[in-house]
């Protein structure tokens, strides 16, 4: 019976390793890019739902990776100055509100992009 438990127990240990490890990996997977071949952008988030939504922000460029920009971010109504690969035309933006994840893509603007986020529809200016 003891035996049974530790097996178990080691058998758990060994999978939450290895999936944390797989997470790590992942996300430094999305975070490189080429610093030479970037450019600015600024966003600016404005929400008029939840003031606790938090947001994921993804640079999508055609042929490489999603780059993360933003990891659960709280920052609204404010423009912020992002670094994005060249190549990137959209920002994936995963808004998070009240343990409910929502995606949408956005087109990126040369220089500004606002995003709208309302309490019925999302919309971009």
């Amino acid at each position: 019976m003891k035996l049974t438990k530790i097996a178990l127990v080691s058998s758990l240990a060994l999978v939450g390793v290895s999936l944390l490890f797989s997470f790590s990996i992942k996300k430094k997977r999305l975070t490189n890019f080429d610093d030479s071949k970037s450019r600015y952008v600024e966003i600016k988030i404005v929400d008029e739902g939840d003031q606790h939504a938090k947001y994921d922000v993804y640079a999508l460029s055609p042929k490489d990776d999603p780059v993360l920009l933003l990891e659960k971010s709280t920052t609204s109504n404010k423009y912020l100055t992002l670094k994005i690969p060249d190549n990137a035309n959209y920002f994936m933006i995963n808004r998070v509100e009240k343990g409910k994840s929502h995606r949408e893509l956005f087109r990126i603007d040369p220089l500004r992009t606002e995003v709208y986020f309302s309490k019925n529809r999302i919309d971009i200016d």
